[in-house]
């Protein structure tokens, strides 16, 4: 059976959690009959690859990052 997902968060602090987001999405595409095996192979050379990149952006870039796709996506940021 499947699990059930939460692929739609509700805040920015859910929505910029990886734990919530990123990784969850990611199991799901590669356990997902419907993705492609290309897509699913492209995902885990990117996941290899993740941290170290990450590391070497500096502090504060992903809420950034994630404040924008929040605000393309609503139009608007929340109240803080």
């Amino acid at each position: 059976g499947f699990s059930g997902g939460r692929f739609f968060p509700s805040s920015i602090k859910t929505l910029s959690d990886t734990s919530k987001t990123l990784n969850v999405l990611y199991a799901h595409l590669l356990r997902c009959r419907k993705c492609p095996v290309e897509v699913k192979e492209k995902l885990t050379e990117h996941k290899k690859t993740h941290d170290s990149e990450r590391q070497k952006m500096r502090f504060g870039s992903q809420k950034e990052f994630f404040s924008l796709v929040w605000k393309r996506l609503h139009g608007s940021l929340p109240p803080a």
